[in-house]
């Protein structure tokens, strides 16, 4: 499942289990109102999401002519060790940058 209209669509039905977000997105108001609506049906729902691999780069591995900036993942079976790595760096990334933000402040 590829786009944001996609992707948004299969959240809400809850049938996505992980959600890819790409960091290089544009930077306009549009495009952050709805990674923040993605972000916040994932969190309602308890799917997972990551900003991981650049657009272009999304694209390549999905056999796409464009960038893509968002995929859904239905099923990732048979790679579960994977995605619990995946998942246990993203936590343990977000406790660092809490951690740094603590130590500035």
């Amino acid at each position: 499942m590829v786009g944001f209209k996609e992707v948004k669509k299969f959240l809400i039905v809850k049938r996505l289990k992980l959600v890819i977000i790409a960091p290089d997105l544009e930077k306009s108001s549009e495009v952050d109102k709805v990674v923040e609506e993605i972000k916040s049906l994932c969190d309602q729902h308890h799917i997972p999401y990551v900003f991981s691999i650049k657009r272009r780069h999304i694209g390549y591995l999905l056999l796409k002519k464009v960038p893509v900036s968002c995929v859904g993942i239905f099923d990732y079976q048979g790679t579960n060790e994977n995605v619990s790595e995946l998942l246990k760096n993203v936590q343990l990334e977000k406790l660092n940058y809490a951690n740094k933000k603590l130590k500035k402040c």
